[in-house]
């Protein structure tokens, strides 16, 4: 997302010149610098979702009737997936219910927290046009999609969906560690 990007270059500029300014001895400069790289730090963490609330997650496909979704292992041999093979959804309340969350989702400046699961979540349209998007479950009971989203009712509903109890590994795993 390019506003967490602009944040995190402002917060690192910002660091680099309070390290200037203790150098050089000048602790006024500094103090100050220390204060704004907090504020920017608070508006790298509080700003997106508080400031621009829901967004749709999934725009690209607006307009389109979804007849399939998928879900996939997201790397097919690592140990974190919410399934272990693709899963296809058809029922059409299903599918909406999905679509209607991935449309409510927040803005939010992903800084990776630990995953219970992850998985591949595929939509495809009626007229064929397809969206992959990537959704991980936190530890901190967070649901990200594609490092910009955020919706932990979608990764509650998955959770139900699937009957999820814990982690799996994909079909001939190799990364059991």
């Amino acid at each position: 997302m390019i506003v967490g990007n602009i944040f995190i270059v402002l917060w690192a500029i910002i660091m680099i010149l309070i390290l200037f300014f203790k150098i050089k001895k000048d602790t006024k400069k500094a103090k100050i610098m220390v204060r704004i790289a907090l504020i920017i730090f608070i508006l790298d963490m509080v700003l997106p979702r508080q400031a621009w609330g829901e967004w749709n997650a999934i725009k690209s496909l607006n307009g389109k009737k979804m007849k399939v979704i998928m879900l996939q292992p997201n790397l097919p041999d690592w140990k974190v997936n919410l399934t272990d093979t693709t899963k296809f959804i058809l029922e059409a309340s299903t599918i909406d219910s999905i679509i209607h969350l991935l449309r409510k989702s927040d803005v939010v400046i992903f800084h990776h927290p630990t995953g219970i699961w992850e998985t591949k979540l595929s939509l495809i349209s009626t007229t064929n046009d397809t969206l992959i998007l990537t959704v991980w479950k936190t530890h901190n009971n967070g649901t990200i999609i594609n490092d910009s989203f955020r919706n932990d009712r979608l990764g509650d509903y998955l959770n139900t969906l699937m009957n999820f109890r814990e982690a799996v590994y994909g079909k001939g795993a190799t990364h059991k560690n």
